[in-house]
């Protein structure tokens, strides 16, 4: 049973930026633009809902390390997997709270912001706040490590690419830039490539894949590189389609897991399981958002839907229907604004790395709010 002895989130003020922590690896505009990022505030978070997560990221990487659902999740994207079940690289979990319990809203394969939010934490420790308690890091080259031994274990690893559409236009560019300096200072050659340059295929070259167009139809020509994270990390992770199945599968093969997330689902649904009719009747009980998506990108509140819109997400086909479950809330001290949160949980083979948290207004996250951003969450003592 949960305790109710902590109010499950509380602000937590921030220290000034000073501009002297300048990384070596910025200039004072990637500075500016991190800084950008960052939400005015941090938050404290109660311990039996940190706890939660904790078991719910564990749980959750048991389950999608069975080789039958990896089978199933892979075919419905046309791949295969050789050799044994390996984590998913750089991912991330989002979710809203409930009751107290976390609810899970998606996982990401690919989402940005690890080690900016790493940085951001070393920053604020070192004015008093507690430092992150994983060495991220020393994570991120693991992952880097792992996946490099499964993908060419024949070949010495000698040179990492942080591969994205126009990486010098993107608003985490800050970040590549500490993922160049991370690579080099271990011993890498790092450089930020234009997705759409010519790349080629050098044997000890590893992607560091940060496009959004998840199964590079748009970029064929990268499939035959060693990409991290990859096609197959999508499919097994991060298509909404998925946590349907999540669902299902637990019912009928690991009953006992079910029973521990239990609380984690919202009800989801595909689009084409229910007619126009029923979803018009039914929309406000729902958030639609496109099955291989990713941020707000094509997401919409049945709240906010005209008829005709609704119409064409049903025509698309690719869109699923999650229950709605509203964001917390925390209101800014000294002005009065109302944010919303979505937590969002960076995970490795079950193990959490780091919390953080999106805060926002408007119908989905964005990092143009005044005051908005990245927070750091902290598990409250006592």
């Amino acid at each position: 049973m949960v305790s109710n002895k902590y109010s499950p989130i509380e602000t937590l003020s921030s220290p000034a930026i000073l501009a002297s922590e300048l990384p070596s690896c910025w200039e004072e505009q990637h500075f500016n633009q991190a800084h950008q990022l960052m939400a005015a505030v941090n938050l404290l978070i109660a311990p039996d809902i940190l706890e939660r997560l904790r078991q719910i990221l564990v749980l959750v990487e048991q389950v999608l390390q069975s080789p039958p659902l990896r089978k199933h999740l892979l075919e419905r994207h046309g791949l295969y997997e050789e050799g044994p079940a390996t984590p998913g690289a750089f991912l991330c979990f989002d979710f809203h709270l409930q009751n107290r319990e976390p609810r899970l809203i998606e996982i990401n394969a690919n989402a940005g912001g690890l080690l900016l939010n790493a940085w951001q934490r070393q920053r604020l420790a070192k004015s008093g706040l507690p430092p992150n308690d994983v060495d991220v890091e020393a994570m991120i080259m693991r992952m880097i490590l792992a996946s490099w031994d499964q993908l060419r274990p024949e070949h010495t690893l000698q040179r990492v690419l942080i591969v994205d559409d126009q990486p010098a236009t993107q608003f985490l560019l800050p970040e590549f830039l500490l993922y160049r300096e991370l690579f080099e200072r271990h011993g890498l050659s790092s450089a930020l490539v234009d997705a759409r340059s010519s790349i080629g295929d050098a044997p000890h070259t590893l992607i560091y894949n940060r496009l959004t167009d998840f199964y590079l139809d748009d970029h064929p020509e990268l499939k035959k590189n060693a990409l991290i994270p990859s096609p197959h990390t999508h499919a097994l992770y991060a298509d909404k389609r998925n946590l349907i199945d999540l669902e299902q599968w637990l019912k009928h093969h690991a009953p006992e897991h079910a029973l521990a997330l239990n609380s984690l689902w919202l009800p989801m649904q595909a689009m084409h399981n229910q007619d126009a009719a029923y979803w018009w009747m039914h929309r406000d009980d729902w958030f639609f958002k496109p099955s291989i998506g990713y941020g707000s990108k094509g997401a919409y509140s049945g709240r906010k839907l005209t008829r005709g819109k609704l119409t064409a997400l049903m025509q698309d086909g690719s869109y699923v229907a999650q229950g709605y479950c509203p964001p917390s809330t925390v209101t800014l001290p000294g002005t009065g604004e109302t944010m919303k949160i979505d937590l969002r949980a960076y995970a490795y083979a079950g193990q959490l790395l780091l919390l953080c948290a999106r805060l926002y207004r408007g119908q989905t996250t964005n990092f143009h709010t005044p005051g908005g951003g990245f927070a750091q969450v902290y598990g409250r003592n006592g």
